[in-house]
């Protein structure tokens, strides 16, 4: 429940006349900015308030902000066309607390199908064109209409300058983020069971790697890569008819296939894909000269945030980062990162599902371990795509019933009179449901 404004004596900041802060309600910082837990004076409900840091000659903060806003525009972007009695509209609060009606852009539906045809193109190289016929047909009507936008964190108001638009605020002169705020993080829900002593059964693990890898699909389907997804990131919102699971911190998500420059990256060394490793041991290897042209850069591909989302269902299983043992251990020893990237970048080193890790995980479920050691490979030209994933027979009973709910919705408004349906908002499935 929401702080009573009553005891706003423990606030210690104001923006915008509303939004009250204190310093010591800290619920995550990164390099470019701080987040505090919040309230919300005028709908009385806490939120989550992101502090940009800034200083003399630093844009760093200011860069991050303009970047974030940019994406929330891309995910939640109004085209200004009339409202159609299609199953992808939805509707979000602006921060004037007005329903707004946002329709997903034709860019963004013809990305999500592109997404899936690449990627069954790509499993029939692997396989035979047949399953691809039958992986485009069993899934592509419902990528076509699924709306992903509940698998992001939601932005509820921003600073603005003088003229209104995003950046320093002009009553409160400096940058921020309003969000709505979530219940509890991945990581301390496993951290929870793990200290409790218990695991997750089966099923509890299946719809887990479902909501994983649905909300990456999400994200690809609209053109960009996370490069940072942790279970820090996946936060789990209980507002609504149902719990719903979501990613945050957009700050670090780049456009697909982008050239980016490696010193601008956000990334957790626990999750990072080999192929990221090996362009960060190459930079230590052989640092560019500070009279060089030339400054350290990687092409980002989506293969990487499929190595990183197999690194957070692979902690459902055993309830703590795997690879954190191997990481600082090693700096411990030698005080650098370079052993963990040497290790983690030999594409032709050991798999990271093998040995006694593979027989547990194989003894828990075939499926489950066949899609784990998929999205683990250390070669992304061998690696599971993101759409493979979708489609894995691990995922079966849930991607029919997705499918089922999905057929009876559209049965159901194909029965509606018109005007009833332009009042309705996008299909919701349960691909970011909880466990």
């Amino acid at each position: 429940p929401p702080d009573s404004p009553a005891s706003v004596s423990k606030w210690r900041r104001t923006l915008k006349d509303r939004y009250k802060i204190i310093d010591t309600e800290v619920l995550g910082e990164g390099a470019s900015a701080t987040v505090y837990k919040g309230l919300d004076t005028e709908q009385c409900r806490n939120v989550a308030v992101k502090l940009y840091k800034s200083a003399p000659g630093d844009t760093s903060g200011l860069d991050a902000f303009i970047h974030s806003i940019q994406v929330f525009e891309a995910i939640f972007k109004d085209k200004g066309k009339e409202k159609k009695a299609r199953m992808t509209e939805c509707s979000v609060k602006t921060e004037s607390s007005q329903r707004q009606s946002f329709n997903v852009s034709d860019e963004a539906m013809v990305q999500a199908v592109t997404v899936l045809e690449r990627d069954t193109g790509r499993a029939a190289s692997k396989a035979s064109q047949d399953s691809a016929v039958i992986i485009t047909k069993n899934t592509k009507e419902f990528v076509e209409v699924l709306d992903v936008r509940d698998c992001f964190v939601q932005l509820l108001d921003w600073s603005k300058t003088e003229d209104g638009e995003p950046g320093l605020d002009a009553q409160d002169d400096c940058l921020f983020l309003i969000f709505e705020i979530g219940d509890e993080s991945l990581a301390d829900m496993l951290s929870s069971k793990g200290e409790e002593g218990s695991t997750l059964s089966t099923d509890e693990l299946r719809k887990l790697h479902w909501t994983l890898v649905s909300i990456v699909w999400g994200l690809h389907a609209l053109g960009f890569v996370h490069l940072d997804i942790k279970p820090k990131n996946v936060i789990r919102f209980d507002g609504g008819s149902e719990p719903t699971w979501k990613l945050i911190d957009l700050d670090g998500a780049v456009p697909t296939g982008s050239v980016q420059k490696l010193e601008g990256l956000t990334f957790t060394p626990e999750y990072m894909p080999p192929e990221l490793a090996q362009a960060l041991l190459a930079n230590i290897v052989n640092p560019g000269s500070p009279t060089s042209k030339k400054t350290p850069t990687l092409t980002v591909s989506r293969l990487m945030d499929v190595w990183s989302v197999g690194m957070c269902a692979l902690e459902g299983v055993f309830l703590q980062p795997v690879l954190r043992p191997f990481y600082e251990n090693w700096l411990e020893e030698s005080g650098s990162e370079r052993k963990f990237f040497e290790w983690l970048g030999d594409i032709e080193g050991e798999a990271i599902v093998s040995g006694d890790m593979k027989d547990h995980v194989r003894g828990i479920d075939q499926d489950m371990a066949d899609l784990l050691e998929g999205m683990l490979t250390r070669n992304p030209s061998t690696r599971l795509s993101i759409g493979e994933c979708l489609e894995h027979k691990w995922f079966l009973k849930l991607r029919e019933k997705a499918t089922d709910e999905l057929r009876t919705e559209i049965v159901r408004r194909s029965q509606m009179p018109k005007e009833d349906l332009s009042k309705l908002s996008g299909f919701k499935s349960s691909a970011c449901g909880v466990m």
